[in-house]
């Protein structure tokens, strides 16, 4: 059983050891409690399952007896994952590939991050053979939430949390700024599934509204058709996730206001607004902020600032 009270035990302690080489002991520590609450998250795919996958790209056809070629779907051979030059990915290690498919054509294609005008090529494919996976996007609970959860949390809560860590590296989109360091950790996890007899991972995307699979045999699952795709549209939603903070020598009657000097080293420094929640019916003129530091005063919120209710 998990234990959160043992530094040893948490996710993001496992991620930072798998980076060391002096870990080896915490490490089969943690994956052998892993394994040991494995099973309450096997899942079977079945055979006959159809799953999907998306590539950027495409290949030239010969258009009828006409000289010129036009775009269309990789072939299957090229929709599998090429053997002797598979990159690192979040399962599986540098040439050494896995299948990664998604039950929904739509997050099979965000997964490829396509920009507009982008060719994607999608196939379907049938699961050749019953697969026993893990899966590790059940758990939503995470550390976390632990944290700011003000009760002692039980021992089944700890692992539960655990698992809702280990789900969020799994889902967590990876970008080219990030290291191959970044896929150590569910890399690891894989290869102990895989060693223990297991056929693949489940997991959420964080790219799209459906689950991913990957596979650790390529031949689990083969193509049964293919269909070229063009991006025709991109679209991201935001939210604020937190208060704008301000340079107070940009905003030189508000820092007078809240005791700054406008023109003094400290005014250089960016302040973080706390806006107080008032009534929806507040007139705009009658908001006030508070600055983070002890110099800040209450005052008029600075142009720009949000005004949160």
């Amino acid at each position: 059983m998990f234990s959160l009270d043992d530094l040893d035990d948490t996710f993001s302690y496992f991620a930072w050891a798998v980076t060391q080489a002096d870990q080896t002991k915490q490490i089969e520590k943690f994956l052998a409690a892993v394994l040991a609450t494995a099973k309450e998250r096997r899942r079977r795919l079945t055979k006959g399952a159809v799953l999907c996958r998306a590539q950027r790209g495409y290949h030239l056809r010969p258009h009828g007896d006409d000289e010129f070629e036009v775009p269309d779907a990789f072939l299957p051979e090229r929709m599998k994952p090429l053997r002797d030059r598979a990159s690192a990915g979040r399962v599986n290690r540098q040439d050494v590939p896995c299948l990664y498919l998604s039950d929904d054509p739509d997050t099979a294609r965000a997964e490829v991050r396509p920009w507009v005008g982008a060719h994607i090529s999608l196939a379907y494919f049938r699961v050749m053979k019953d697969c026993i996976l893990i899966d590790c996007s059940l758990d939503k609970l995470t550390s976390l939430d632990l944290a700011f959860g003000g009760t002692e949390p039980t021992p089944e809560e700890r692992q539960q949390a655990i698992w809702g860590d280990i789900a969020q590296a799994f889902a967590k989109p990876l970008t080219r700024d990030d290291t191959l360091e970044e896929y150590l950790a569910t890399q690891v996890l894989s290869d102990c599934f895989k060693s223990a007899g297991y056929d693949g991972v489940g997991y959420k995307s964080a790219l799209g509204k459906g689950k991913n699979v990957a596979l650790f045999d390529l031949e689990a699952a083969d193509p049964i058709n293919g269909t070229l795709y063009e991006t025709e549209a991109v679209s991201y939603t935001f939210g604020q996730a937190n208060n704008t903070y301000y340079i107070p020598k940009h905003y030189p009657e508000w820092a007078r206001k809240n005791g700054f000097d406008p023109s003094s080293p400290e005014a250089a420094n960016p302040v973080s607004l706390r806006i107080s929640l008032l009534p929806l019916d507040t007139p705009e003129g009658e908001i006030l902020a508070e600055g983070t530091t002890e110099d800040a005063e209450r005052g008029a919120l600075p142009p720009g600032g949000d005004r949160e209710q």
